[in-house]
């Protein structure tokens, strides 16, 4: 009697915890695994880190709990920016913070800023559901947050490089797929620097992305290539496979008796 096994993988943009098109390197004493945002059973071992290159660099004592794919064949098309987002409500004069030590809120809505700049100890608080769509650069200092409150999320249209520098915390406590950050065209380079955490599944086929020393991500990073330092913490939230998915792939096919 023959007997015939299909293993199939969904597809989406966010089906691994690191991916780089063209190459992944990962520091020392680092750690890739996984969890589930939603509290559904895991071993943590889907910590996956790919790429369509051939090149994935791993660090001395580092533990990638997951697999590591080379030739993987993904489709890394930029997103597109939302029809009329120009248009949206301007958000610049609020959102490009000078002084230290500020609040924003933004409730539910489309905005648009031309520049982002989040300043020392500064907040930007979201209520409801929220898209902003930022033609240039997002910059965001020391111990800078952005908060999304319980209920709540932010959708980022990234048209410029994005750095969040040292102590950077975005969306604490909730799910990464309250906050996906898109980094379309011209979105070249993306940095979290020394000690930021952030809770996010971040898109951006375009950009070089890199994550300093100490950082932590909860969710997933996709981008031309990866970067992370040394003793950095990556969970990849297997929940963000429902986040933009795409179609069900054959990964595996055995055939026997």
């Amino acid at each position: 009697e023959s007997r015939v096994t299909i293993a199939y993988r969904l597809r989406s943009t966010f089906d691994y915890g690191l991916f780089g098109g063209e190459g992944v390197s990962v520091g020392n004493n680092a750690l890739v695994d996984s969890y589930s945002s939603s509290g559904r059973p895991t071993d943590g071992g889907n910590g996956d880190v790919g790429t369509n290159g051939d090149t994935i660099t791993v660090g001395i004592n580092t533990d990638i709990r997951g697999e590591q794919e080379t030739s993987a064949g993904k489709d890394m098309e930029p997103k597109e920016v939302p029809d009329g987002a120009s248009s949206w409500t301007n958000k610049t004069m609020e959102l490009f913070m000078l002084l230290p030590n500020q609040t924003i809120d933004l409730d539910a809505g489309e905005y648009y800023a031309y520049l982002v700049n989040i300043s020392d100890n500064s907040t930007i608080n979201i209520t409801g559901d929220v898209t902003l769509y930022v033609s240039s650069f997002t910059f965001a200092w020391n111990n800078g947050t952005v908060n999304i409150n319980p209920g709540g999320s932010l959708t980022i249209y990234a048209g410029g490089s994005i750095s969040l520098w040292n102590n950077f915390t975005a969306n604490p406590g909730l799910p990464p797929g309250s906050l996906v950050i898109y980094g379309v065209t011209g979105c070249n380079n993306i940095v979290l620097g020394n000690n930021s955490s952030i809770r996010a599944a971040i898109y951006a086929p375009t950009a070089d992305i890199t994550v300093g020393g100490n950082g932590v991500v909860y969710g997933s990073l996709v981008g031309e290539s990866i970067t992370a330092g040394n003793n950095t913490r990556i969970h990849y939230d297997e929940d963000l496979q429902y986040v933009d998915p795409g179609s069900m792939a054959v990964e595996q096919y055995f055939a026997g008796d």
